[in-house]
């Protein structure tokens, strides 16, 4: 029996997995929430600053232009604050890349499965 690993998921067949890299690709072009938390934050490094607990669309991260910003992702620990709208941007690529490394997006896993020759374990299970 064989299967295929794309991104953390398992797929039946290789046209399955590639279909999944069509996705995967979409997602990271077009939907920087999927690995960024984004937030419009107001204030300043010496006053303090406000974070809302409403997060920014993939729409609003994708055209914001001025203000100043709160960037998180679930796949790397720092958090940054007062950040431009260029600098958010970055930070939203480098989130990225983190991201598709972190799901190996770069590579489908075939797994075949062998049962055992010589003895059946199948006892045991």
């Amino acid at each position: 029996m064989k299967y295929y690993i794309y991104a953390n998921n398992r797929y039946e067949t290789l046209e399955e997995a590639e279909s999944a890299v069509v996705s995967l690709k979409d997602i990271l072009e077009n939907k920087p929430s999927t690995y960024a938390s984004i937030k419009r934050i107001t204030g300043s490094h010496e006053s303090g600053w406000k974070i809302p607990v409403e997060k920014l669309t993939d729409e609003e991260i994708k055209s914001s232009k001025d203000g100043f910003y709160k960037a998180t992702s679930p796949y790397q620990s720092e958090n940054y604050d007062g950040l431009t709208a260029d600098e958010m941007r970055q930070k939203v690529l480098e989130y990225r890349r983190i991201y598709a490394n972190w799901i190996n997006a770069n590579v489908i896993t075939e797994i075949t499965l062998i049962k055992p020759s010589k003895e059946d374990m199948s006892g045991y299970l």
